[in-house]
């Protein structure tokens, strides 16, 4: 297992010589060689790589927790009442998974990894699932990286297998509110008139939004024109193991096509406090104007994607940029 890790933190795969960036779903296989897998992987991660111990950045780990798999309520009263017997082993808990649930809460305290995620909040629950069904794992939501939510699908089965991010394009909602804060104040009569300011600051925001959002989906669009004309040999991996749905049935000579039309389409946005802050000095954890201001934009990019999903038939989805590298790019290019 260590070898896999190791593997996945130096393979420079990827475009441009990068290490590739994956990630790995798991906390629900209760068999005895899905249990092991869970535990030797959350044991490698914890130990970290080499002879100094480093903590792997990739790749990207997301535990699943589901009520009488990975977690009940029962057992948390039973762990917390006696934590150190529950860590060594010495409870005997109801969900068969709950024991690697607490491994994986040790193992993010001191790694960072691995992620969670609730199979059973209400966005997140399959018809389909069903806890005697050895595939049961089809219809589990699964999270690509550290960004992308992949379950619905409006070109086939709601499922995570198969799918994936095919492009994103992060807004840069700093910049859009310092455009709007600086047009504001030229356009309001008394510049020191700090409420009038404000709200035709938001207005002026809110707009931009709308047509950066609508802007950022046209340009998805023609890139996934552009991407439905790779030829299936271009991906001999990827298509002759059926790893992309509907890939392994194409020819190798022939174009991709619509292979690709149940991945998504992702507009991000990144800098939502810095933006409050443009438009009203605060950022949205300490002003319930801005909170509303930065909700409303959120809402208003929902509903341009779900205009797009409409007209063109695809999944396009929204999502909190990560952005390590692009969030400095950013500050750089707003001086």
């Amino acid at each position: 297992m260590e070898g896999f890790i190791h593997n996945l933190n130096t393979m420079h795969s990827r475009g441009g010589n990068q290490v590739v960036f994956s990630s790995i779903n798991y906390g629900t296989d209760f068999s005895p060689e899905g249990r092991m897998v869970i535990n030797e992987l959350l044991k490698a991660t914890v130990e970290g790589l080499g002879v100094h111990g480093e903590v792997p950045v990739f790749p990207i780990q997301i535990f699943k927790i589901k009520d009488g798999i990975s977690y009940s309520d029962e057992d948390y009263q039973k762990a917390t009442s006696d934590f150190e017997t529950a860590m060594t082993g010495g409870i005997t808990f109801k969900a068969p998974n709950f024991d690697l649930f607490l491994k994986a809460c040790q193992t993010s305290a001191k790694a960072l990894f691995p992620n969670f995620m609730f199979l059973d909040a209400p966005y997140n629950v399959n018809e389909k699932w069903n806890i005697n069904d050895p595939e049961r794992y089809r219809y589990e939501v699964a999270m690509m990286g550290c960004r992308t939510r992949v379950l619905e699908n409006i070109n086939g089965e709601k499922t995570s297998l198969g799918r994936g991010n095919l492009s994103f394009t992060t807004m840069n909602m700093p910049r859009l509110a310092i455009e709007a804060r600086i047009k504001a104040e030229s356009l309001t009569d008394d510049p020191h008139y700090k409420e009038a300011v404000e709200r035709k600051a938001k207005e002026i925001f809110l707009s931009s939004v709308r047509k950066m959002t609508a802007f950022i989906a046209d340009q998805l669009y023609v890139r996934y024109q552009y991407q439905r004309t790779a030829l299936a040999q271009q991906f001999p991996f990827m298509m002759r193991n059926n790893v992309w749905k509907g890939g392994g049935d194409i020819d190798p000579n022939k174009e991709v096509g619509d292979a690709l039309n149940s991945g998504t389409l992702t507009i991000g946005f990144l800098g939502g406090h810095n933006a409050m802050v443009a438009l009203y000095g605060k950022g949205h954890g300490h002003d319930q104007g801005a909170w509303d201001t930065l909700y409303e934009a959120l809402q208003t990019m929902n509903e341009v994607i779900t205009e797009y999903k409409a007209k063109y038939k695809l999944n396009y989805s929204l999502l909190a940029t990560p952005a390590e590298g692009l969030a400095g790019r950013f500050t750089r290019m707003d001086k």
